[in-house]
């Protein structure tokens, strides 16, 4: 009876341990790097807001405000160079004329404030009377020698021209290349050279196996049944010439813009406002590549953040990591 007893009992107190495997523990990705969407909340809160997320996917939390901009803000993009990060926006959108490109800097992505605006005018050379009305949609590319540059999506205004309230008509994209480690000083706007008829909008390049990758929203006006679907073009050089090589619905995710690509390990997984969904909204959906070519169905995560470029952080570092190339 006292050996069924002394039995129970350490039966009992064994079961109330916890199992310990003997094997080597796996670092979460929450625990290596997080993952953090700059945005802005359309129509109410035009400023720069942050969220983060551990695996990028449907557990995006901390939704906050980091900086309460003096101008309306959207289309945030941000770039770390040494230490510091820096912000590049669109600037009261739709608000003409807005010929200027913010940039903004933060040591830890919570405080920020304003190093200068780009004045496109002074950075491109035009005919007479020709000049530019509007500036958005700022996207940072670094290339693989380090040079640093953004490209951004330009509306002209010239005598004869027809200006929408959109301004696809005289609508460019250029790129413009940074000459200095404090993005302080700029060279003059390059045109990006694309094989196509359409205007281009939402441009997001990135590098594989020595070829650039441009991604772009195809824009006309009026507007085809086959518009604002997100392109692929290819180039063996930047600024181009590019080829287009995918167009149309050819990934599967219908209408959409603002896109954003992430290299990881060997996928690649594209952010992408989704566009004209049944309730009227906007809201981002992801999808992911194993060769750029073909791509899983889009998933709408269903948030109210969009039209930002996310980007993964290392924790311990605080660095980003980078994931074009």
């Amino acid at each position: 009876m006292k050996l069924l007893i002394l039995i129970s009992v350490l039966f009992i107190s064994i079961s109330a341990q916890p199992l310990i495997f003997m094997s080597s523990p796996k670092v979460s990705y929450s625990e290596e790097y997080k993952w953090v969407f700059p945005t802005f909340i359309d129509g109410s809160s035009e400023n720069l807001f942050l969220a983060e997320s551990s695996r990028g996917k449907f557990d995006w939390e901390n939704l906050r405000m980091v900086y309460d901009t003096p101008f309306g803000l959207r289309d945030p993009s941000i770039i770390q160079v040494g230490d510091t990060f820096y912000c590049a926006a669109t600037m009261d959108a739709w608000v003409e004329p807005v010929d200027s490109i913010p940039i903004m800097k933060s040591t830890d992505l919570e405080n920020w404030t304003i190093t200068h605006y780009i004045d496109m005018n002074e950075k491109i050379n035009f005919v007479s009377d020709t000049s530019v009305i509007r500036t958005w949609g700022p996207e940072w590319f670094e290339d693989y020698n380090g040079d640093i540059y953004l490209i951004i999506s330009i509306g002209l205004s010239y005598p004869g021209s027809y200006w929408t309230i959109h301004g696809w008509e005289n609508q460019q994209t250029y790129c413009l290349k940074s000459l200095n480690n404090t993005m302080t000083e700029w060279g003059d706007l390059q045109k990006l050279q694309i094989d196509t008829l359409a205007l281009v909008n939402d441009c997001y390049l990135l590098k594989k196996d020595n070829k650039y990758y441009l991604f772009y929203v195809n824009e006309v006006n009026p507007y085809p049944d086959n518009y604002h679907y997100t392109q692929r073009a290819e180039s063996d050089s930047f600024p181009g010439f590019f080829t287009t090589t995918k167009e149309g619905n050819w990934h599967g995710w219908g209408r959409s813009e603002g896109i954003s690509i992430h290299k990881i390990k060997d996928k690649y997984r594209a952010y992408f406002d989704i566009s004209n969904i049944a309730d009227g909204a906007t809201r981002v959906g992801y999808s992911e590549s194993y060769d750029l070519d073909s791509w899983t169905p889009k998933v709408d995560l269903n948030i109210n953040i969009y039209h930002g470029t996310p980007f993964r952080l290392n924790i311990k570092t605080n660095k980003i990591i980078k994931s074009n190339y």
